[in-house]
């Protein structure tokens, strides 16, 4: 069964979901923002704060952020939780709110030293109880963020052969997208669009010029529940995962 398309009212569930909820990571309390930039990276179910999604992804935290951002502006749902989750917190509307850490200079963006994915840890399944969300309008706040050229990165060495065994055809997919060189940041927001228009347990053949492809999209799957079952850069093959 395909996955309900997000909508203000799908947003705003999350957003009661999991008030007063801590980072599935490093157990750190998550603001509302913190849950909707999960939420746009796949993680509805594990939420983590900005730090954790960063280093599970082996991205920089601001180039992160920013991309998150152009997402948010580029969506009108997005935008009204996102304001939605300011007048939650009591803070004034803002893209860049104090409860995010903030959004550094490109100049200043690096990567930490031995800054390594976090695996998920386990668990217990939600034990907050889903309110029921309430799906009126909402006024968007005006949202000025600056388009953003992702980075270069070498892509860490990475051995196909080290996936799980399975016998696939790896000729054989449901599905096929050309990312072009999209980068990291756009490129899993992108796929997670990608992957909830199929049928859980059908593949998806990406095909990723992005150097850093090869080392991000293992921490992305890994962190999201999707199985990446065949990597040869620059193509590569995506089991999408069993809905709960």
């Amino acid at each position: 069964m395909k996955s309900e398309p997000t909508t203000v009212h799908s947003l705003m569930f999350q957003l009661e979901r999991w008030e007063g909820a801590k980072c599935f990571a490093c157990r750190r309390p998550l603001c509302g923002h913190a849950v909707l930039c999960s939420v746009a990276l796949g993680l509805k179910d594990t939420p983590r704060c900005p730090e954790c999604l960063a280093r599970g992804l082996r991205r920089p935290l601001g180039e992160l952020l920013v991309q998150l951002l152009n997402y948010v502006q580029r969506r009108e749902c997005y935008q009204a939780a996102w304001a939605a989750a300011c007048d939650r917190e009591g803070l004034p509307r803002s893209d860049r709110p104090s409860c995010m850490p903030p959004v550094v200079a490109e100049s200043e963006i690096t990567t930490e030293p031995g800054d390594a994915p976090t695996t998920p840890d386990s668990f217990d399944a939600d034990p907050f109880d889903a309110a029921s969300a309430d799906a009126r309008s909402f006024d968007v706040a005006s949202f000025h963020v600056t388009s953003f050229d992702a980075q270069s990165f070498d892509a860490q060495s990475f051995d196909a052969r080290s996936l799980d065994a399975q016998s696939f055809d790896a000729q054989s997919f449901d599905a096929e997208w050309d990312a072009g060189s999209l980068g990291c940041g756009d490129l899993v927001l992108e796929l997670r669009q990608r992957l909830r228009a199929l049928p859980p347990g059908r593949i998806l053949r990406l095909i990723a010029q992005d150097p850093g492809a090869a080392a991000d999209l293992p921490s992305w799957c890994r962190l999201t529940g999707h199985r990446l079952i065949h990597a040869e850069p620059p193509i590569f093959l995506i089991r999408r995962k069993e809905d709960a």
